[in-house]
Order: structure tokens, then C-alpha cells, then sequence
């Protein structure tokens, strides 16, 4: 580049480093959507529904009155090794979802809940996926206003320390919100 009137030194990045596209199967095989990409490993946290979340061991004493479910939980469950069940609670605010409301006045959501586990190398050792209908009458969703609309679901981990991504879909109106959280599973 020649500019008149002057020396000019350009700056500009002279390589640059990019992961192979045929990688990404090893990461997430299977098809990909919006909720897939959001919940990779690494990727910035998604606020269009804002929820609180908390993930304890399931034998864990503030959950003393919560039975684990029978049988793997998480689709990749039945591959691990010494796995541990975890219990992930959310709250959700209510106004960042859309609804359909009721002949009686309550109130319709879908959501989707997705954990996905990830070792310590990015690659994915668990999810577990639910979508769910939940109808409230009025006075449940008034309450939900208060202190978030609570749902649960259940996954097993890998006796090891992992990173859990976990996202809320809402399915009637795209939004997503997601967090990524470090979890020692270890025994």
C-alpha cells in the first residue's frame, strides 16, 4: 500500500488459528439448532431467560426430601464410570417467557432444560434434555413472579471435575439463557 505524504506501517494479524470443522462431531455429534450451539463448551452465557440455578450431589442434606429417579440419568449416563447423580435446580422469571393463557386464567409455558457435562478437554461426557409443558393457575403464577418458576432435573456425572453448561429454551419463543459452571464430581 502507497500512501502520498508519508510512511505508514499497517498493522494486521498475520495467521490466525480456527478449529477444523471435522473436529466438531467428536464434540457434539448429531444434528445442530440454536439450543446446541448455545450450550457448547466455552461459549458465552445467553441472559433472554433469566433464571437462578443450583446443582448439588444428589445425597447432598438440603435435598433430604428428594428421591434420585431410577435407572441413568443423562443420555450418555450408562457409559460412565463411577458415575454421581446431581440434582439441578432452577428458578426461572416468568417474564422472560411467552405463555398462552388459559380458559380459566392460569397460565401455559414450554420450557426445555439441557445439561451438558464436559470434561476437562471440552469433549462431552453426559446431557440430559426435557421439554416440558407447565400450566399454573393464576395464583401459582403470581407466586412464580416472586421467586422464580422452580423446576428440577437430574443428571449423572463422571467421578471426575467437569464443566456444566446448563439452558433454559423457551419454546414458544426462542429465547435461551445458559450458564456454564465448574462442577467437582469427584468421589
Amino acid at each position: 500500500v502507497q500512501v502520498a505524504g508519508g510512511h505508514y506501517d499497517l498493522e494486521y494479524r498475520h495467521a490466525y488459528f480456527a478449529d477444523n470443522p471435522a473436529d466438531a462431531v467428536k464434540w457434539t455429534p448429531g444434528k445442530r439448532n440454536a439450543l446446541i450451539d448455545a450450550m457448547q463448551h466455552g461459549s458465552p452465557a445467553l441472559s433472554q431467560v433469566v433464571f437462578n440455578v443450583r446443582v448439588l450431589p444428589a445425597n447432598d442434606p438440603a435435598l433430604k426430601n428428594v428421591s434420585a429417579a431410577p435407572g441413568p440419568a443423562g443420555a450418555l449416563a450408562a457409559q460412565l464410570k463411577g458415575p454421581r447423580r446431581f440434582v439441578v435446580d432452577y428458578w426461572i422469571d416468568p417474564r422472560g417467557l411467552d405463555h398462552k393463557t388459559q380458559p380459566d386464567g392460569g397460565v401455559q409455558s414450554q420450557v426445555e432444560l439441557t445439561e451438558v457435562a464436559y470434561d476437562v478437554d471440552g469433549i462431552r461426557v453426559n446431557y440430559a434434555d426435557q421439554a416440558l409443558s407447565v400450566t399454573q393457575t393464576q395464583e401459582q403464577a403470581a407466586k412464580s413472579l416472586q421467586g422464580g418458576l422452580p423446576l428440577r432435573q437430574q443428571i449423572d456425572l463422571p467421578a471426575q471435575n467437569v464443566y456444566l453448561r446448563v439452558g433454559i429454551h423457551d419454546m414458544l419463543s426462542g429465547r435461551i439463557g445458559t450458564l456454564e459452571i465448574p462442577v467437582a464430581a469427584g468421589k
